[in-house]
């Protein structure tokens, strides 16, 4: 009775599990098995209808966007293959007698169409050649006849956007020059600090543009070698005092190293070549009164001087202080000649000086020395 009830209802699943259940506990029932048999079959119709509906459905929407677009000869034929399947139905009968209608105006419609694709061609054109606001009036005329079409639509929403976006472009570009002219200003005064501000501001706002980043790579460079500028005076300056307390001092060996340091700093300042002059003439008069200390009247020095035969007088006595200079820079040596001392100065050209050094850097130590100890007879001869 309940399978009856659910049945009349509609309740086919409910319906069909009752009767299914009712053959179970009676398989000899026939009554069970010839409802579940009606049940599959009303099942198969309602599956057929429903497919019916669907294939109808789809056919009236495609129809319909057919006929949107204003593709009326497919949109007929969708109708009319709706019409087949549901011939009851009235909406596809009207919908194809209103395409009829429409394709009655088809020189209208010709005419139409080749006035709106005229206009989206030449809209197209004014767009490459970047003509904005024509390209826009050219598809808004082109919209207004036919206002179903999409393509204008989406162009004048594009050509919205570019202006939009130029004129921000345009007044970033305005706020960026602005900050690059500043920082300009600021490097000609020699404000570098402030200079490097503006030109970071315009790069913030226009990220890796060349102008700016090249401007700023120059400041930074030019303060970079303001603090190495500013080092290196410090370290002069540290020099030149270290140097001078050391000589007064007395310590002149030492004076040297900071003197020679300061020079090595600043090559072309006198002071440090002044006090290295001063150290070697005190260095002199050291070694001079050292000998005299030391019972000899005679000082010999080589290879870290300028060659030198002075006298100094030590308490009276004379001191005789030689330095011999050396072979490679100042080409001299001393030379004992008729019970007398001096200098001499050997002279070559640069094709021999350079001859004669590129064969030595090939020689082994014992080859140099045995090449020197021939130089020293030859100059004893």
């Amino acid at each position: 009775a309940s399978a009856d009830s659910a049945f009349s209802k509609g309740a086919y699943a409910y319906a069909k599990l009752s009767y299914e259940t009712a053959l179970e506990l009676k398989p000899e029932d026939s009554y069970p098995r010839e409802k579940l048999t009606e049940l599959e079959d009303l099942e198969s119709q309602i599956a057929a209808q429903q497919k019916i509906n669907d294939d109808y459905n789809k056919l009236i929407s495609q129809a319909d966007d057919l006929f949107k677009s204003g593709n009326y000869d497919m949109a007929i034929s969708k109708y009319s293959e709706a019409q087949l399947i549901k011939s009851i139905e009235n909406y596809p009968a009207d919908q194809i007698v209103k395409i009829t209608g429409l394709l009655a105006n088809a020189e209208k419609q010709r005419k139409l169409d080749e006035k709106y694709n005229e206009l989206i061609t030449v809209a197209f054109q004014q767009f490459n050649q970047d003509k904005l606001a024509d390209s826009k009036k050219s598809y808004l005329n082109a919209s207004e006849l036919k206002p179903m079409e999409n393509l204008p639509k989406l162009q004048i929403a594009s050509i919205d956007s570019m202006i939009t976006i130029r004129q921000k472009e345009a007044e970033v570009r305005k706020k960026y020059d602005v900050l690059v002219s500043k920082g300009d200003e600021y490097k000609l005064s020699k404000e570098y600090q402030n200079a490097l501000n503006s030109y970071n501001e315009a790069l913030l706002l226009i990220p890796g543009e060349s102008i700016a980043l090249s401007k700023k790579k120059e400041v930074e460079t030019i303060q970079v070698n303001i603090r190495r500028e500013a080092e290196r005076k410090r370290s002069y300056d540290d020099a030149i005092t270290k140097g001078d307390k050391l000589f007064a001092e007395g310590s002149y060996e030492l004076s040297k190293i900071e003197f020679e340091r300061a020079s090595k700093l600043y090559s072309d300042k006198d002071y440090p070549r002044q006090r290295l002059d001063d150290i070697s003439k005190e260095l002199e008069r050291v070694a001079a009164e050292t000998a005299h200390k030391n019972g000899y009247k005679y000082v010999v020095c080589g290879h870290i001087h300028s060659p030198k035969i002075e006298s100094f007088n030590v308490n009276g006595e004379e001191v005789i202080y030689m330095n011999s200079g050396d072979w490679l820079e100042s080409l001299s040596s001393l030379e004992y000649v008729d019970n007398k001392w001096s200098i001499y100065m050997h002279t070559r050209s640069e094709d021999e000086f350079k001859k004669e050094e590129g064969a030595r850097i090939e020689m082994t130590n014992k080859e140099l020395y045995k090449d020197l100890i021939a130089e020293f007879k030859i100059l004893q001869d």
